[in-house]
């Protein structure tokens, strides 16, 4: 009995799907924007739909009301400001370290719908950019000797692989933690723009499964007008399983999802001025409930993830 009641406070709050993993699609043919059809899904059934691979994708268009050949809402948003550092080794960041930003005036901005890595200009100001332009960088080296720990590379290279020398050769792209950090990279930089370890993985499922895959319409996503924010899936017969994206405030059918699965709450004492609410912070917690679940010898084909309120956070403070 002790250790059931251990398990219940331990892993309230998460989702275990060991034993759903065939989930079942909805099709609801009731025009609501994004957020009123993400409420309707979670409270008739489990949450807008998403999709893991091809297969769950031709059962989603099965549902589908063949009579309608629009658009239909699915679980895909995109959340603006989900920057992360490459270096998520969490002992690197103390209190509220993770908040620090230099962003540029009118940055981040997504220009164009793909800006998901961040640089440095000769200012010391951020801005987001094309991961996959060509840049010199700057890596963290962790060492006791403060003159050597940020390193320019004087070679141009894309955001990705920038992160694969840095991590090969010494600690990882540089992170930024305060003013007096900034001040440093500014110099390293010597005057050029630089990718710095910010970037974000934009694209989300509202019921925050990994987004490991993806049917994009050619030149979509695309942000056209700069406020298409919430995916679709198309459902005439030239594109039909592809996605895009809209405005979140256009009122559209949708696909729901529907599994049985157990929610409880996890309750956390942290110190004060410390945001669990941060991607890095989740990850980190996550990844020790999931140590702890194989230490006790728990089903490992279990999937373990965090459930986000409406309002988008996973965390709410209580006295």
């Amino acid at each position: 009995m002790e250790r059931r009641v251990f398990l219940i406070l331990l892993f309230s709050g998460l989702c275990s799907l060991s034993s759903c993993l065939a989930r079942q699609y909805v099709f609801v043919n009731k025009p609501l924007t994004w957020t009123e059809a993400q409420q309707y899904c979670r409270e008739k059934h489990t949450d807008l739909a998403s999709i893991d691979n091809a297969e769950e994708l031709d059962r989603l268009l099965n549902a589908a009301d063949s009579a309608y050949t629009g658009q239909a809402w699915i679980g895909l948003y995109y959340e603006m400001n989900s920057w992360q550092w490459s270096l998520t080794e969490s002992a690197f960041y103390r209190g509220v370290q993770l908040e620090y930003h230099m962003w540029r005036l009118g940055e981040p901005n997504n220009h164009g719908g793909k800006e998901n890595c961040g640089v440095t200009d000769i200012y010391g100001q951020w801005r987001d950019f094309v991961c996959g332009v060509q840049l010199a960088f700057i890596c963290y080296e962790e060492t006791s000797n403060a003159t050597q720990r940020y390193v320019l590379i004087d070679k141009a290279k894309n955001w990705t692989e920038a992160q694969r020398f840095c991590r090969k050769n010494y600690t990882d792209l540089v992170s930024v933690r305060n003013q007096s950090e900034n001040e440093e990279v500014m110099k390293a930089a010597n005057g050029q723009n630089m990718w710095i370890g910010l970037f974000r993985d934009p694209w989300k499922w509202s019921d925050q499964r990994n987004f490991s895959f993806c049917n994009w319409n050619p030149g979509e996503p695309n942000n056209y007008g700069g406020n298409e924010n919430c995916g679709t899936v198309y459902l005439w017969m030239a594109v039909s399983g592809t996605w895009g994206d809209i405005p979140c405030s256009w009122s559209l059918p949708f696909f729901c999802y529907h599994e049985n699965r157990e929610v409880m709450k996890l309750y956390f004492l942290g110190k004060h001025g410390v945001n669990l609410n941060t991607p890095a912070m989740r990850e980190t917690l996550l990844e020790q409930i999931k140590s702890e679940w194989i230490r006790l010898r728990l089903p490992e084909d279990t999937t373990l993830r965090w459930r986000e309120q409406l309002d988008g956070q996973v965390f709410h403070q209580e006295e």
